[in-house]
């Protein structure tokens, strides 16, 4: 039995025109989830494409940051120096200052520490926007996974309602799948192909069933006018008849058995015996 993504694909034996009535009662063209299909993994491609873009400006925008931290680290070691030396002929630098860049950058360093801050604010962004942009695909990737395995599940609970009980919920037969290797390759269960693994000792044993039967209604058919014979003690209708006692009468047997329709019957055709 192909699956689901098999008869999506397989064009040829499984045209556009090609419709099904599903559970609720809505009937669907191929064509249509066909089209459905191509929309979302468009979709899917354009926004894997939009990441890596924003990975990229993501990635340059931490080298640029990088570079920027690399000589603002000189310039905060020029800075120390200097401070090292204002602290040696402090006669000359009554006002000297914390050492702390940021909070103090001055006016020489005010520009680096206010572009630092600029590139750290534009790398959070980037990557607050990035997270959300997975967060996007995954949550997408996950509802047509539920959607197809609920589809999934309503088909196999149609296909199989002469097996079917409360025991058979979708997570157990999502667990059966995954546990016994039933999934395509992008690991998705398909619930139906699982039941049907599940169900198949019982429509073996359904099968031959029916096998038997046909055979037995062959049989009938092939000998419509096949003599009926009674087992012995029993008369015409299928009712056993009463025992007779002949009292050691042997010639009442023979007699009894003479005058038998059955018996004469029998013997002229096996003898060609009459009267």
């Amino acid at each position: 039995m192909p699956t689901f993504e098999e008869i999506v694909k397989d064009s040829e034996n499984f045209p556009d025109n090609l419709q099904w009535q599903l559970a609720d009662g809505i009937v669907v063209n191929l064509g249509d989830l066909r089209n459905k299909i191509r929309a979302y993994d468009q979709g899917f491609t354009q926004k894997t494409q939009q990441l890596a873009q924003q990975r990229a400006q993501l990635q340059q925008q931490q080298q640029e940051l990088a570079n920027a931290y690399g000589m603002f680290q000189q310039e905060v070691q020029r800075f120390q120096q200097a401070q090292q030396a204002a602290a040696a002929a402090p006669q000359q630098h009554p006002n000297q200052m914390t050492g702390d860049i940021f909070s103090e950058p001055g006016e020489y360093f005010k520009p680096l520490v206010d572009r630092f801050r600029a590139y750290e604010d534009r790398a959070r962004a980037y990557e607050e926007r990035l997270n959300a942009l997975q967060e996007l695909a995954r949550d997408s990737v996950s509802w047509v996974a539920d959607r197809e395995v609920d589809k999934d599940y309503n088909a196999a609970k149609e296909a199989f309602k002469d097996f079917w009980n409360e025991e058979y919920t979708p997570d157990y037969l999502k667990r059966y799948a995954h546990e016994n290797k039933v999934t395509d390759k992008r690991g998705f269960p398909l619930v139906k192909d699982a039941a049907e693994r599940l169900f198949q000792p019982k429509l073996h044993e359904r099968a031959l069933a029916e096998a038997e039967k046909r055979g037995r209604e062959a049989a009938v058919k092939e000998r419509p006018n096949a003599p009926v014979y009674p087992r012995p003690g029993f008369v015409g209708n299928g009712a056993q008849a009463a025992p007779k006692s002949y009292g050691g009468d042997l010639s009442a047997v023979f007699r009894d058995i003479r005058q038998s329709a059955d018996v004469n019957g029998e013997l002229a055709n096996l003898f060609g015996y009459n009267g």
